[in-house]
């Protein structure tokens, strides 16, 4: 099974990348590495960590301290896996799984914006309108190409990312009274631009 992943850029790494748009920024390579702490005790056969969604959606407004908004349409066979709140980003993200597609959804006050989703610099990105305002997609993802198993002793391990277009994945984000959305639909086949757009039509 292919892992697709998120990546973002801060202020000072966007310097050594081309800004698109306003929330993405374009890596300079179709590849990049990263590394990842190994935590001994994970039961993950990933080196990849996921934040567990293990709060209610009350649960995550009372420690973001803002009400969150709710998808009231999603692909057939999807349920609510749960909701995490990211402190480093201050954001709420609610995940929706099932039949092999995901839904991840992120809220946060647009004060505590301060990085750009990376994509690769073969990604056509374009505007588009959601609920009113402008936002911007993204189809592609970056792809785990390999990732190499800490020795004994060791701390951190590199996991080697490709940008694909055509990833099974794609991603909206849009700014909509005060705060910042962003919606990642992954599945095993191409997603079509609509389909994420009426996700976004149906929040509430």
């Amino acid at each position: 099974m292919r892992i697709l992943i998120p990546f973002f850029f801060t202020p000072s790494l966007l310097s050594n990348a081309r800004q698109m748009f306003r929330f993405f920024g374009v890596s300079d390579k179709n590849s990049r590495s990263i590394e990842v702490t190994h935590t001994p005790t994970s039961t993950s056969n990933s080196l990849l960590s996921e934040p567990a969604f293990a709060l209610s959606l009350g649960e995550a407004a009372k420690t973001a301290g803002f009400q969150i908004n709710t998808l009231a349409s999603l692909p057939t066979g999807l349920v609510l896996e749960g909701a995490a709140f990211d402190p480093n980003r201050h954001a709420v993200l609610v995940r929706y799984a099932g039949e092999g597609r995901t839904v991840l959804f992120t809220q946060r006050e647009n004060k505590y914006i301060n990085e750009y989703a990376s994509v690769g610099p073969e990604a056509s990105g374009e505007f588009v309108m959601v609920r009113g305002v402008q936002g911007e997609y993204i189809p592609g993802g970056w792809v785990v190409q390999s990732q190499v198993t800490p020795q004994p002793g060791m701390e951190t391990a590199t996991i080697e990312l490709v940008w694909e277009n055509q990833a099974g994945m794609a991603t909206l984000r849009w700014e909509e009274n005060g705060f910042d959305y962003e919606i990642i639909l992954t599945g095993p086949q191409n997603i079509a631009k609509e389909e994420i757009l009426a996700i976004a039509e149906s929040m509430h």
